[in-house]
């Protein structure tokens, strides 16, 4: 693996940059137990050594991709003894992904807080531009271990990338007449647009259970329930991540898919199109090769990507959650939640996405988590989220534990 930034980087790099939605990752951890500060110290120390430990430095030679830098700047861990009242976890969580920097650093950042009647909630966020959720996890995974070890990468000059650039560009490039049109310069102030967040857990037992009595999957069940949450009329289109990882990598990790859903569809027809839809992802720059993103000003290369993955819901499945983020120490999680959050999303940045909800489904112990946020104008609370929700896995005979 060489240090410069993959297309997917580039364009979480560009939403850094304001072009398109913001994106933190989120790792949260529930346990009945107060945790020790240092546990937590020693788990910061050992992320700001591992893969969390980089930023991005820009090349001057045009052609040349971005590349990784080693850094070991991070905020410093706060851990708030001041209890929050159960209800207010989510809007706490909500609130850990502001000012983070994947140029100048830190570009992620380790929290906690207690909660009134017992326990305490860690929140782990990173910029999108550092890793994905998978990765993420692993960095936690490893930091747990005690494996500060940064990672091993081999290092491409900028005359070497920029000449691989231009002669992939020489030998791929088909001349076409569609040129992407340079996204527009919106001038006035915005007006923040919160999201809105719900967290369930479901027994995974029961789960399983639903999905093979309709000769179907988890996860074609995770995505027809999410579809159904938007209560649409008319047929919903998805977009599915595929994990891409070949290896033991921190780099966004991620293609994109997607189908459409009609509402009452039945769950094996579902899971047949997703498997097809797995096998032939979208294209990072349709029409284009890739390489000739290294050369638009920062405008053009989102204005080409800026349709990649953008349907009306995003249904993410991350998959099952290394044993070892179960403890923090001597004491059991008693939850555990991957998702991403939008720090200063405005109303500007919705007007340019086609996505209302994101959904993310994890496999932690013996249970499943799904972590909603949504962007549509009709759920106005995480209240009204969280009740949508507990009330479509009621239809699917599904009961869930609310955080």
């Amino acid at each position: 693996m060489d240090d410069r930034l993959s297309t997917i980087d580039q364009i979480f790099l560009r939403t850094h940059q304001g072009l398109g939605t913001p994106i933190v990752m989120q790792g949260l951890w529930r346990t009945e137990e107060a945790v020790e500060q240092v546990l937590l110290m020693h788990l910061h120390d050992a992320l700001r050594s591992g893969w969390l430990g980089r930023r991005v430095v820009r090349s001057p030679v045009p052609g040349a991709r971005p590349y990784w830098q080693l850094n070991d700047a991070a905020y410093p861990m706060t851990y708030s003894q001041r209890e929050i009242p159960p209800e207010r976890v989510l809007a706490w969580a909500d609130s850990q992904g502001a000012n983070l920097n994947p140029l100048r650093g830190p570009g992620w950042r380790l929290s906690a807080t207690r909660i009134q009647g017992g326990g305490t909630v860690v929140s782990l966020t990173c910029s999108h531009v550092l890793t994905d959720a998978r990765g993420l996890l692993r960095a936690v995974e490893k930091a747990l271990a005690g494996d500060t070890s940064p990672i091993r990468t081999e290092h491409v000059t900028d005359w070497t990338d920029a000449r691989t650039t231009m002669a992939t560009i020489a030998r791929e490039t088909r001349f076409s007449a569609r040129r992407p049109k340079a996204a527009a310069r919106e001038g006035k102030v915005p007006t923040i647009a919160p999201a809105r967040s719900a967290i369930l857990a479901v027994d995974a037992n029961q789960w399983d259970d639903v999905a093979k009595s309709q000769d179907a999957s988890a996860n074609s069940l995770f995505v027809a329930l999410s579809v159904n949450l938007l209560q649409a009329a008319r047929p919903v289109t998805v977009s599915l991540p595929v994990d891409a990882r070949r290896g033991d990598e921190p780099t966004n990790s991620i293609t994109m898919t997607g189908t459409t859903v009609r509402a009452g569809e039945n769950l094996a027809d579902l899971k047949a199109r997703i498997t097809q839809g797995y096998s032939h992802p979208d294209g990072a720059a349709p029409g284009l090769p890739e390489q000739w993103l290294q050369l638009f000003p920062a405008r053009l290369a989102y204005a080409a990507t800026r349709d990649v993955g953008d349907r009306d819901v995003m249904c993410s499945n991350i998959g099952q959650v290394p044993s070892a983020l179960e403890h923090f120490g001597p004491h059991p999680a008693s939850g555990f939640a991957a998702r991403a959050i939008h720090p200063g999303l405005t109303r500007r940045h919705l007007r340019h996405t086609r996505n209302a909800l994101s959904a993310y489904l994890c496999r932690f112990g013996d249970g499943y988590t799904l972590a909603l946020v949504a962007t549509a104008a009709r759920i106005t609370s995480n209240a009204q989220l969280r009740d949508l929700a507990t009330a479509e896995l009621r239809k699917w005979g599904l009961r869930a534990e609310t955080w």
